[in-house]
């Protein structure tokens, strides 16, 4: 059932103060009904698009977004050699780069001077053996302003139970 608007129609233009009895009408226009409907679709869209990503590079098992992304996250997917192969609508909000700016690059693109190198360094040696790894790093955005973020890299797998990429959960962290 759709959501229901209550209005006093108008009897004519030139005379607004003359109006009629209120009309109950269905509101027919979700994203004035329900606010968060954008998210949610963003949400479906980044799901669709992640399964099919999941089922063209022959992963083992889908990887669980086990919750949908808050404000401040976005998820970013890259090859073996780290070159980004995929990212969430988010990602353009939270660095300001668009997705086709990031794929074929590395997320070393929004690193900068003062990123911390013994945290590359841990985070490099950890996915070079294909572990999971959580990790606090200060991050640039494409306008070069520094913001701290939490990510959480996870291996992914293909059916031969190789490792073929990582999906890093990118959350900002309060300023």
């Amino acid at each position: 059932m759709s959501p229901i608007m209550k209005f006093r129609p108008a009897r004519g233009l030139a005379n607004q103060e003359k109006s009629g009895p209120i009309v109950q009408i269905p509101l027919l226009c979700w994203d004035i009904a329900h606010p968060l409907l954008g998210k949610h679709q963003e949400l479906a869209n980044d799901l669709n698009s992640f399964a099919r990503l999941a089922a063209d590079l022959d992963w083992q098992s889908m990887p669980e977004l086990r919750h949908p992304l808050k404000d401040g996250q976005t998820v970013v997917v890259t090859d073996r050699s780290s070159r980004v192969v995929w990212v969430s609508r988010g990602f353009s909000r939270l660095t300001g780069y668009q997705p086709s700016e990031m794929l074929g690059k590395t997320p070393a693109l929004l690193q900068g001077p003062l990123t911390n190198t013994t945290t590359r360094a841990f985070v490099r040696q950890r996915l070079a053996r294909c572990e999971p790894v959580t990790a606090t790093i200060q991050n640039y955005r494409k306008d070069r302003t520094p913001y701290w973020c939490r990510i959480s890299i996870d291996p992914l797998y293909n059916k031969q139970a190789e490792c073929t990429h990582f999906m890093a959960i990118e959350e900002e962290l309060l300023k």
